[in-house]
């Protein structure tokens, strides 16, 4: 299916509401007038803080939501010359509760040399639709069997879970198209990742892995088996490892935001879900296991990320495309941009800085907050924190790319105007993050 197709139902529900009939607004009083306007505005921002990629006729399994995902925060270590162009004013939106106060969007930080004009008003397309795909990663529904994994790939993969959609996940994931976090279980994600593998391999349009996109993902990744073994060392028992709190005040009193669990650490470090950590060991309690395990993982080493002339975020499908001089596509990740109530920008803009393992900076006022939820905090640095492991500031104040706490919900839900993908992916991206790189949103 062509990524701009969208299903009239699906393109409905995100359509904002509109006023009441010029012919009855002439018999209704100013009073009445303003609380339907407020209630219409409840229910349209409610109703995209709802949104979510989905199947026809597939309830999501959880409601999309929208985090502190800084587009309207700062980070420590932001440079002086965008804190400075920070704005000190907010604009209500009436009745929008899930988004309270947002702070209009700022002017342009222009890279040297580069006039600055203002970028295009934000589109508002629907989310495209892949029909038989569910919305999130979820959890295997079929038998996890290494074996079963391990097996060549013979058939054309389309759907389902288990073994076959395991071991092409991974192949993606290797060739630097990722399908977001390593599930077993068919998604958009890896949808997604199939059609930008097969546009980049010039191979026909389509939304399944044949024998073709098997055989040119094998010539990339290389003769490897798609899972590997790994001894657990008494570093990765060690941690730290510690119960993430709950609200932003209990977050900043913490000594670091650092994984729960050594089960959560080995998952990012192996771009899976936890689910399939545990069923590929299910003799191991991998969450305690002692130094000298062996364990079985997937073999999803990528090698460096390659040169780019520039990043394209595209806000239609959610992902980040890297480009080279001529246009082709070198990597695709998944990522989660903004709504239509907070939208990401649109235009182009430029890497200005990355902070690694950055601290957060909660605002709850630029967050939309009631003032009497308490002040400022600043929040320790770790793969917990809200931005992840990662903030690269780009040529707007409060916008950048950042990492996440939760890699499986990775363009599955909405952040605040930013750029938000899984913390490997990030850590991956950073070398290639340097100040003055290009990053186009369309």
């Amino acid at each position: 299916m062509p990524l701009d197709r969208r299903t009239p139902d699906l393109a409905a529900a995100r359509r904002p509401a509109r006023g009441a009939p010029g012919r009855a607004r002439d018999a209704w009083r100013p009073g009445a007038l303003a609380l339907v306007a407020v209630a219409l505005l409840a229910g349209s921002a409610a109703a995209e803080a709802q949104t979510t990629r989905h199947a026809p006729g597939r309830k999501a399994a959880r409601p999309a939501r929208v985090t502190p995902a800084v587009a309207d925060t700062m980070v420590a270590g932001t440079p002086p010359a965008v804190a400075a162009t920070a704005p000190t004013s907010l604009t209500r939106l009436a009745g929008d509760t899930a988004a309270g106060d947002v702070a209009p969007l700022p002017p342009l930080i222009a890279a040297p040399g580069t006039p600055t004009t203002a970028p295009a008003a934000p589109a508002n397309p629907a989310a495209p639709n892949v029909p038989g795909a569910p919305n999130i990663a979820g959890h295997l529904s079929a038998s996890l069997v290494r074996e079963d994994v391990v097996a060549p790939l013979v058939a054309t993969v389309s759907g389902g879970s288990g073994a076959e959609v395991m071991h092409l996940q991974v192949l993606l994931d290797a060739a630097r198209f990722s399908p977001g976090a390593v599930s077993g279980v068919w998604n958009e994600n890896t949808v997604f990742a199939i059609r930008a593998f097969r546009g980049a391999a010039h191979l026909p349009p389509g939304d399944s892995a044949d024998a073709d996109v098997v055989a040119r993902l094998e010539r990339i990744v290389g003769p490897r088996a798609p899972l590997t073994e790994y001894v657990v060392t008494a570093a990765d028992v060690r941690g730290p490892y510690r119960r993430v709190p709950g609200s932003m005040y209990a977050k900043a009193k913490a000594d670091c935001l650092c994984y729960s669990s050594m089960l959560a650490m080995l998952g990012e470090r192996f771009h899976a879900t936890t689910d399939v950590i545990t069923r590929l060991n299910p003799d191991v309690d991998v969450a305690r296991a002692p130094a000298g395990t062996r364990i079985v993982v997937p073999n999803v080493e990528r090698g460096p990320a390659p040169a780019v002339a520039r990043l394209v975020i595209d806000k239609r499908e959610g992902s980040i495309r890297g480009l080279d001089a001529h246009g082709q596509t070198r990597f695709w990740l998944p990522a989660t941009v903004g709504s239509s109530s907070l939208p990401s920008p649109t235009g182009r803009l430029h890497v200005v800085s990355t902070t690694p393992n950055p601290r957060y900076r909660y605002d709850p006022v630029v967050l939309g907050e009631s003032r009497s939820v308490g002040p400022n905090a600043l929040l320790p640095p770790g793969p917990n924190s809200p931005v992840g492991v990662l903030w690269a500031q780009l040529s707007r104040p409060h916008v950048g790319l950042h990492g996440t706490p939760t890699p499986e919900d990775v363009g599955y839900t909405m952040s605040h105007g930013c750029v938000r993908m899984a913390n490997w992916d990030a850590h991956w991206l950073t070398p290639r993050l340097q100040p003055g790189l290009t990053v186009d949103f369309q």
